[in-house]
């Protein structure tokens, strides 16, 4: 997430603002993954409360390192005298943890700061697509295959779920 601040921050000056509308689009994408594997933590904890119990420290170990990487690469980016105005390595890093303390709780493990604002409110202009309203003329329009999700029985999906555990857990 550091380095989409940084552009994002960058474009927020009125710098490669066409930069940071193609980067929205990853942005954004990166986004539907992460609520993507959300709801596949709450199935395997619901399912298998007992294996996300014995995988909660290795959990809070990845997030740690995650957010320590990022931190690491704030601080690189805004090293050798590097510097855009309304931005630094703290804000970065202090939004780096905003974003950090959701996923803490959805993996259920201790957060690693409590900030009680988001430090770069611009963020959300760029990664949250309902606070923006465009024009077709004005944006790059993306073909995305629409109503593409088969619908699957239970006995289908048990099956399925039954395949999954043999191969993974046995």
């Amino acid at each position: 997430m550091a380095s989409f601040a940084i552009t994002f921050g960058i474009a927020e000056r009125g710098i490669l603002q066409g930069i940071g509308q193609n980067v929205t689009l990853i942005a954004r994408d990166e986004i539907l993954h992460a609520k993507g594997g959300s709801v596949v933590l709450g199935i395997l904890k619901q399912q298998w409360p007992e294996t996300f119990e014995s995988l909660r420290p290795t959990f809070a170990a990845m997030l740690k390192g995650v957010v320590s990487d990022e931190h690491t690469w704030a601080d690189h980016a805004f090293s050798n005298g590097r510097q855009c105005v309304g931005i630094n390595a703290k804000r970065i890093k202090d939004y780096v943890d905003w974003v950090a303390q959701p996923v803490a709780d959805t993996l259920g493990v201790p957060r690693l700061t409590n900030l009680a604002e988001n430090p770069l409110p611009y963020m959300d202009s760029y990664t949250d697509a309902s606070k923006i309203q465009s024009a077709a003329q004005e944006i790059q329009l993306t073909a995305y295959l629409v109503n593409s999700v088969k619908s699957v029985s239970d006995a289908e999906m048990e099956k399925t779920l039954a395949n999954l555990r043999e191969e993974y857990l046995n």
